[in-house]
C-alpha cells in the first residue's frame, strides 16, 4: 500500500489499516497472557493476508538486510529436525515455533507501507501500564493472583513479564528524555514509576538482575545525556533504593542460601553433573555445555537436548537449559550461535542508528533485554518473547534513515 493511498483513505478503512490496528491491540494485551494477543495476531495475519498490496511491500522487505539473519534462524529450526534425536515430540514443537516470524513480516509489511511505527510501542506501553495497575490491586488482595505472594496482574508468570517491564521502563525512560514540555516529562516519569514498582513485586531474580545491567541507560535519560557524574551518582542510589525492597531482599536471601547449600554438596551433584531440585538451572547448564562439547559444530539438533542427556546417562531429562544461548549453542552448535548473535547483532545496530526515533529506540532495547535476559532463561521458546522478538524485526522495515542519528544498512 502506497503512502499516497493512505493519505487519501482513512487509516483503518482498508484490510492492512484494520490489520495494523489489531497488531497494536495484540502488542497492548500482550503483557496480559499468551491467548488475548495470539487471538489479535493471527487476526492482524488473517486480515493481511485479504490485501493485494501486502504481497508487494512483503516481497520488498524480505530483500532487506535485516529479514536474512530472521529467514536463516527458521531455516536452522527445521533444518536441525534432520539429525534430532526428537523429531515427532519436542523437536517438531520448537520447529513450528518458527511460524511467531509470521506475525514480524506482517509488522515488516504495514511499517514499510508507513503505517506509524510509533503507535506499536505506545500500545506496548499503554498495556504494560493497564497491567501493572491490575497486579498492584493483587497485593491487598482486591483481585485474586495466580501464584500466592507473586502478582504478575494478567500475566502467566514473571519471566516474560519481567522483560516486558524494563523494555517499558526503559522506553518511557527514552519519552522523558525526549519531552517537549514539563507535563510530558511528569507523565513519563509516573509512568516509569508505576512499571518500575510492578517490577520489584514479581520476585523474579533473573528479571533483577537484567535491570541491574541495563539501567544505567535509564539513569542516563534521566540525565538527558548530560552530567555523567551525576548520572553515575543516581545509579547508585537507584541500586540501593532497590536492594531495600523487601521482594529484592527476599529473592537475595534465597539465593543466598542456594549457595549455602549447593557448598555443602558432594562435587558432582555441585557442578551440576547430578540432578538436584535445589537450583535446576545448574544442572540444566552443565549438561547443556556437556553435549555442546561433545556436539560443538551442529549440536544435538532442534529439540534434542531432552533425549540427548537420557542418552548420556543424565538422571533426569529437560526440554531446554533456561539459557537462550545455551538452547541455541546445544541445539546447534557454533553455527546457531553465530545466527543468533548475527541476528541480535543486527537488531541492535538497527535500533542504534535509528535511537532518536521511539521505535528505533524500542528496537534497540527490546534487543538488548531479551539478548541480556536470555542468559539465564530461554525467552526464544516462550510465546511472549517469541511475539515480541518478531515484532521487534518487523519495526527495522520501516527503517530507512528517517532519523538524524544515522541509517540502517
Amino acid at each position: 500500500m502506497s503512502y499516497r493511498i493512505m493519505q487519501e483513505r482513512p487509516l483503518f478503512a482498508v484490510p492492512r489499516g484494520r490489520s495494523f490496528l489489531c497488531l497494536a491491540i495484540a502488542v497492548f494485551v500482550l503483557p496480559m497472557g499468551t491467548s488475548p494477543f495470539t487471538i489479535m495476531a493471527v487476526l492482524a495475519t488473517l486480515l493481511a493476508l485479504f490485501d493485494r498490496s501486502f504481497y508487494a511491500d512483503l516481497g520488498s522487505v524480505l530483500r532487506q538486510a535485516w529479514a536474512r539473519p530472521v529467514l536463516a534462524w527458521i531455516l536452522l529450526a527445521w533444518a536441525g529436525l534432520a539429525y534430532s534425536p526428537d523429531t515427532t515430540g519436542v523437536g517438531i514443537k520448537y520447529a513450528l515455533k518458527t511460524h511467531y516470524w509470521v506475525y514480524g513480516l506482517v509488522t515488516a509489511a504495514a511499517v514499510y507501507a508507513r503505517y506509524p511505527a510509533e503507535r506499536v510501542v505506545q500500545a506496548f506501553v499503554a498495556g504494560l501500564t493497564v497491567n501493572a495497575f491490575i497486579a498492584f490491586l493483587q497485593v491487598p488482595g482486591w483481585l485474586p493472583s495466580k501464584m500466592v505472594g507473586k502478582y504478575f496482574g494478567l500475566a502467566g508468570g514473571y519471566n516474560t513479564l519481567s522483560i516486558l517491564l524494563i523494555v517499558g521502563i526503559l522506553t518511557t525512560s527514552h519519552y522523558f528524555r525526549r519531552a517537549a514540555t514539563p507535563r510530558r516529562g511528569l507523565l513519563m516519569l509516573a509512568l516509569m514509576g508505576v512499571l518500575f514498582a510492578n517490577l520489584f513485586i514479581i520476585r523474579g531474580r533473573a528479571g533483577y538482575v537484567t535491570f541491574a545491567v541495563l539501567s544505567p541507560l535509564v539513569v542516563y535519560n534521566l540525565c538527558k545525556g548530560r552530567r555523567l557524574l551525576l548520572a553515575f551518582l543516581l545509579y547508585l542510589l537507584l541500586i540501593g533504593l532497590t536492594s531495600l525492597s523487601p521482594f529484592v531482599q527476599e529473592r537475595v536471601q534465597d539465593t543466598m542460601v542456594d549457595v549455602r547449600l549447593r557448598l555443602k554438596m558432594d562435587w558432582e551433584t555441585a557442578i551440576g553433573k547430578k540432578y538436584s531440585d535445589l537450583e535446576e538451572r545448574v544442572y540444566m547448564w552443565y549438561w547443556a555445555t556437556r553435549l555442546f562439547l561433545e556436539n560443538p559444530v551442529l549440536g544435538v539438533g532442534t529439540g534434542g537436548f531432552n533425549e540427548a542427556m537420557k542418552r548420556r546417562g543424565a538422571e533426569v531429562g529437560v526440554d531446554h537449559p533456561h539459557s537462550n544461548i545455551l538452547h541455541v549453542a546445544v541445539s546447534h552448535g557454533v553455527v546457531g550461535v553465530a545466527i543468533m548473535l548475527w541476528f541480535f547483532l543486527v537488531l541492535v545496530r538497527n535500533g542504534w542508528y535509528n535511537r532518536g526515533s521511539p521505535e528505533g529506540y524500542f528496537v534497540l532495547v527490546g534487543a538488548l533485554a531479551v539478548f541480556v535476559g536470555g542468559f539465564l532463561n530461554t525467552h526464544v521458546l516462550d510465546a511472549g518473547p517469541a511475539f515480541f522478538l518478531a515484532v521487534l524485526s518487523g519495526l527495522q522495515a520501516g527503517m530507512n534513515g528517517n532519523t538524524q542519528e544515522g541509517t540502517v544498512s
